[in-house]
């Protein structure tokens, strides 16, 4: 829809861990957050992704960092 972007949805949602990130740096930082090796990751985390366009591409990389972090 013309006008929404992510930035305005954000605003509207109530949690204030809301974090914006672009594609070039997701999978950077999800592997940051669940695989840190320096410190046991957190089993509660969760991880909500949505986007549109192209952004089932990156499911496969996600998921498979994710099943890294559960080794």
């Amino acid at each position: 829809m013309e006008g929404v972007t992510s930035e305005l949805i954000a605003k509207q949602m109530k949690n204030g861990k809301v974090r914006l990130v672009t594609k070039d740096d997701l999978l950077d930082i999800i592997a940051d957050e669940f695989t840190n090796k320096n410190e046991k990751v957190d089993s509660r985390k969760l991880l909500i992704t949505a986007g549109a366009g192209d952004i089932d591409k990156l499911v496969d990389p996600i998921k498979n960092i994710l099943l890294k972090s559960i080794k």
